[in-house]
């Protein structure tokens, strides 16, 4: 329809989260017809059991349907789930290169999210989960339990760090942490919470002077770090994060009073 709602939001969302999975979107097209063909193929046509309205969708098209056996003409039915499913194997293979001694692929790990995306994507804004609702799905449940774990907060902000001087030497180093993609970080919460995101164990953390160095260049990189004009930016003061086990970078001048925080 042409009206934004909240149930609108929750749709965003759950293409939000099947793009994230699969690398690419759900729904592609090159216009809005074509992008509008997409979204029945995984959706299903509208009609009396799949909310017929959306008939009155701009961009609809009686001729929305596949080619079955012996060549009869089969509307396009609901599979949000089995399509994620489909393309996601597809997507794999491909990140693997066609290496077919890699590790079989196991399709459970994501059964949670593809679950979650699947709630979210109905036609019928009625039959939509809800925020509330997908706030304690299973999936969301175990989500935010993982993330609130002190030991994913410090091993995060160890990640952030090692991107930020890695973007500050061009990439020229070399001791830089072994990346983690957002695959492996959804597939983490399907599951209890590991001990840390890498699974590195505690020989492998970084080294109090490792962290100085790494704030030292933050602060020499922001404006305002090393005797530049302050831009307000409370962003790299992670002294919250890093907890007691972390250098002390308040001496370093990371941390400064927000522009607006007389608003």
């Amino acid at each position: 329809g042409t009206r934004h709602t909240k149930e609108t939001d929750m749709w965003a969302f759950g293409a939000l989260l099947a793009n994230i999975l699969l690398g690419k979107q759900l729904f592609p097209g090159k216009d809005r017809v074509s992008k509008m063909t997409q979204v029945f193929k995984i959706v299903g046509v509208p009609d009396k059991d799949n909310y017929e309205r959306a008939k009155r969708f701009p961009f609809y098209s009686n001729n929305m349907y596949v080619i079955g056996e012996e060549g009869k003409k089969k509307k396009y039915s609901r599979g949000v789930e089995k399509a994620t499913r489909h393309m996601l194997k597809a997507f794999v293979a491909g990140t693997n290169g066609g290496d077919h001694h890699h590790q079989p692929f196991d399709h459970e790990c994501f059964s949670g999210l593809i679950s979650l995306i699947d709630s979210l994507l109905h036609l019928d804004p009625k039959r939509r989960m809800t925020a509330d609702g997908a706030l304690r799905h299973q999936y969301m449940v175990n989500h935010i339990a993982r993330v609130e774990r002190q030991e994913f907060r410090k091993e995060y902000v160890r990640d952030w760090l090692d991107l930020k001087e890695n973007v500050l030497t061009k990439g020229r180093r070399k001791t830089m942490s072994p990346p983690i993609s957002m695959m492996e970080q959804l597939q983490g919460s399907e599951s209890t919470p590991p001990t840390n995101m890498h699974g590195r164990n505690g020989g492998d953390s970084m080294t109090e002077k490792e962290l100085k160095r790494k704030a030292f260049l933050i602060g020499a990189s922001t404006p305002g770090g090393s005797g530049g004009a302050d831009d307000g930016d409370d962003l790299y003061n992670l002294d919250d994060l890093l907890g007691d086990s972390g250098p002390d970078i308040s001496s370093l001048s990371l941390k400064k009073k927000p522009r607006y925080s007389g608003m």
